[in-house]
């Protein structure tokens, strides 16, 4: 079974600033192996701190089965990738050898590209339930910022067939150690028959995409 899937979303920001995806999903299910597996590309607009529109693209893969789930995303940003913000010559001239030195320092909004990883699938016991958890990793760079290797987990409870609660941890050494939750519910839905229960795997066809929605940015 193959299939083919449009995915067009617009939200808003807590700042108020406009956020658009765009992307194409294509999926195929293997009955032999009970698998699906799929690639996407997208396209991102956001305007992050405000500072300017960033752009970027991405590209994903994606293994689905019924006791272990596997997906990777890379991203890179279109375009201008960072913005000088402030630049100014700060305290006094020193002395360093035979040369004289005065510090500058500037101020930059970065955006950075990268890739993400994860693994996993149901919980033991707590996988009937419709109670699954991933682990992974990502890297994250930009030539005027920091390089940004970290650690990342999502904790996924189905509480029907059409809503979704995910909390997500993120933790590195530039964008520090971050926590959310997302409650997501699907359009059209299922007539939501199963409460707190796992899905068969060709139903996950229609499944969302897991990546980041945002464009990640950091102020430098």
């Amino acid at each position: 079974t193959n299939v083919l899937i449009g995915d067009i979303s617009a939200s808003v920001t807590n700042h108020g600033d406009p956020l658009v995806n765009l992307g194409t999903i294509y999926r195929n299910y293997d009955a032999s192996t009970n698998r699906i597996l799929g690639w996407n590309a997208y396209g991102d607009y956001d305007q992050g701190y405000g500072n300017g529109d960033w752009y970027q693209v991405g590209a994903g893969f994606e293994s689905l089965g019924k006791y272990l789930d596997f997906r990777a995303n890379g991203y890179l940003v279109a375009g201008t990738d960072s913005r000088l913000l402030s630049n100014n010559l700060v305290g006094d001239l020193f002395l360093g050898g035979n040369n004289v030195f005065r510090t500058r320092n500037q101020v930059r909004d970065n955006a950075y590209s990268g890739f993400d990883a994860e693994v996993g699938g149901p919980l033991p016991i707590l996988g009937q339930y419709g109670i699954n958890m991933y682990l992974g990793g990502y890297y994250l760079t930009n030539n005027h910022g920091q390089d940004a290797p970290g650690f990342q987990a999502r904790w996924q409870a189905l509480i029907t067939q059409s809503l979704r609660v995910n909390t997500y941890l993120t933790t590195d050494r530039t964008f520090g150690t971050n926590s959310w939750v997302s409650l997501q519910y699907d359009i059209p839905n299922y007539k939501n028959r199963r409460v707190m229960r796992d899905s068969p795997v060709r139903e996950r066809l229609q499944d969302p995409v897991y990546r980041n929605n945002r464009i990640h940015t950091n102020i430098d």
